[in-house]
This record gives C-alpha cells, sequence and structure tokens, in this order.
C-alpha cells in the first residue's frame, strides 16, 4: 500500500474585505510547498462552513492570520484566532494597514497574543515567512518520514 505524503498544511484567516490580498496569500503558499485552507477556495455553496473550517483548523500545522483593521474586527476571524491558540497551533500574524504597535497598543488586544509573530504584508511576507514556511513544510515532511519509519516493521532482515 502506498502512503501518501501529507504537506505541510496552513490555514489562512482574514476577513471578507481582504479576499484579494488572502488569494495571493494562497497562491504564494501553495507555490511554496505547502497546502492551505482559504474559505473563499475551500467552502463551495450547500457546505457546512463552519464544519469545514473546523476540520480544516483540526488538519492545519499553522494558522497565517492576515490581520487588517476589517479583520480586526471580524467575529469570524477572533474565532479562529482563539481556535488556532486553544489548539496551540503556531499562529502568525500577516499585517496589512496596521503596525506592531497598532495592534499590541490596542488595550482591546488580549495581552497573551501579544507575543506572536508579527510580520509587515508589504515588506516581510516573501522575504521571511516563506522561507520560514518553507523550512517547517521540509523539517515536517522529514518528521513524518522518520515516525512512519519507526511504525514500519523492518522487512528483510532474519
Amino acid at each position: 500500500m502506498k502512503r501518501s505524503k501529507r504537506k505541510h498544511f496552513v490555514f489562512i484567516s482574514h476577513s471578507s474585505i481582504d479576499a484579494w490580498s488572502a488569494r495571493q496569500l494562497y497562491q504564494a503558499i501553495t507555490d511554496a510547498g505547502a497546502d492551505a485552507f482559504l474559505s473563499v477556495l475551500d467552502i463551495e455553496a450547500g457546505d457546512d462552513a463552519g464544519q469545514e473550517m473546523r476540520e480544516a483548523m483540526d488538519k492545519a500545522d499553522e494558522c497565517l492570520v492576515l490581520y487588517s483593521p476589517e479583520a480586526a474586527q471580524s467575529k469570524n476571524v477572533w474565532v479562529e484566532i482563539g481556535g488556532a491558540w486553544m489548539q496551540k497551533k503556531r499562529l502568525t500574524m500577516i499585517l496589512t494597514r496596521v503596525s506592531v504597535p497598532d495592534v499590541t497598543g490596542d488595550p482591546r488586544f488580549p495581552p497573551y497574543l501579544k507575543s506572536l509573530n508579527y510580520y509587515d504584508l508589504n515588506t516581510e511576507f516573501d522575504s521571511r515567512y516563506l522561507p520560514e514556511l518553507r523550512g517547517r513544510s521540509q523539517r515536517n515532511t522529514i518528521s513524518r518520514r522518520k515516525q512512519r519509519s519507526r511504525k514500519s516493521p523492518k522487512r528483510g532482515r532474519k
């Protein structure tokens, strides 16, 4: 039986206002060799959106949040941030039209999230986040191979 390799999986959280930018992130992430979930691409009419999103978050290795002024006001984005945080997923904020001091200085922003990784969409997504993602993807692939080899019985030895 041939097993398929599971790629590193990124859940992308965003406000519907930022859908175009989120699609660009999705493309860059998949071009970098990871799989990704983006609700505007992966949920079809008639799907149970909540269930699809829960399953994608469960499967995810990390959650990337496209954090904008609109995302800061989105209940769905905050539910996704909370879900990722509760599941101890890697949580990365990609900032657009806001700065780190804007986010961390907001008294409504939860203090336990102030230590997250923050990257500016225009200056750090390509130069910092994507290379780090490639590294995590490669390490996860190697780690999964090692786990499978430990579980498989040795063949051909007597």
